[in-house]
């Protein structure tokens, strides 16, 4: 057996339900290059001609830009997506993994009984970009369903997906972001003094926008008891806006349960800043942690379980098997 990582990008399961267990199919799209297609073609699973004509038609590839590459490739800054990748020597091939018909099997070259065709049955099927089936086969592995194992920091009871940290501290981050970028106009506005000038009293080729230590104004008209050129300061709020991303940084601890303190940040005062008092902290906070623990251990139940069946069926080791 063996373990591999599917990108959330190319994993698309059957979003009208709220739990795995309830998937009707669920999809994964590989981009494989032409060695990574033709090896396909050699594995005995696989209709190998049916592969071989495909890349004999499209020698140059053959893929369809999913949309989130569209956007990732506009965000880019080379210069946006380039002209040639839809013939760049790649191959799009889905992998289905889910429910059928016995007709729908039997259309792909599957053998099902007449008596049965009516029925539901879990199959994987691999299907080339247009639409050739080049895989079809029953339930590989008995006691096991589906390959795809997830983990929920917290589940969403209205998708099949969950949520993360990001999305749980996102209100208290978009607060921290605003405060920030507040903090930074009102930095620039006042970093230094802006200044009042009377361009009637100033010679007609002065530089108004030359701002430099020693300048020397040359003025030509006006009232030498008034300032042709008076400096105006605005206040600075920089402290109270500090206390701001400090105030909802605190609700972001609260708000996700994990305060920083847990992940290595030195608390300067209160009770975390003793060795007694961080050790009380700490338990508190792992009372939380441990929760997410126990929602790890669904994804290490269902993978332990679904590696067991496979050595039960393909293991070559009979000591393995016991009784």
């Amino acid at each position: 057996p063996f373990v591999s990582h599917v990108p959330l990008w190319r994993f698309y399961p059957d979003m009208s339900v709220t739990c795995h267990d309830d998937c009707r199919y669920m999809w994964e799209h590989h981009r494989l290059g032409r060695a990574g297609l033709a090896e396909l073609a050699e594995n005995k699973t696989f209709d190998g001609e049916a592969i071989r004509d495909h890349i004999a038609s499209n020698t140059d590839g053959c893929i369809t830009l999913m949309s989130y590459e569209d956007e990732l490739f506009s965000m880019s800054d080379k210069g946006g997506r380039p002209n040639t990748i839809t013939t760049s020597g790649q191959y799009d091939v889905y992998e289905r993994w889910g429910y059928l018909t016995g007709e729908q099997l039997e259309s792909a070259g599957v053998d099902i009984p007449a008596d049965r065709r009516h029925e539901a049955f879990f199959a994987n099927v691999w299907v080339l970009h247009g639409g050739q089936v080049i895989k079809a086969v029953l339930q590989p592995i008995d006691g096991v369903l589906w390959p795809y194992h997830w983990y929920y920091y917290d589940k969403d009871e209205t998708s099949i997906f969950g949520e993360g940290l990001a999305a749980i501290m996102r209100e208290d981050q978009r607060a921290i972001n605003a405060a920030a970028r507040m903090l930074l106009d009102n930095a620039a506005i006042t970093a230094g003094p802006q200044f009042e000038l009377n361009a009637m009293e100033i010679a007609a080729d002065t530089d108004l926008t030359d701002i430099r230590p020693f300048k020397v104004w040359a003025r030509v008209a006006g009232n030498g008891q008034y300032p042709a050129v008076r400096e105006m300061r605005f206040d600075s709020h920089m402290p109270e806006l500090a206390n701001i991303i400090e105030l909802f940084d605190r609700s972001a601890d609260e708000t996700t349960a994990i305060p920083k303190f847990t992940y290595g940040d030195n608390p300067k005062g209160g009770a975390a800043a003793t060795s007694s008092g961080l050790s009380m902290l700490l338990g508190q906070a792992n009372i939380a942690i441990k929760d997410q623990v126990a929602n790890f251990d669904e994804v290490t139940s269902s993978f332990i379980t679904a590696l067991y069946h496979w050595n039960m069926k393909y293991s070559k080791d009979p000591d393995v098997k016991g009784d």
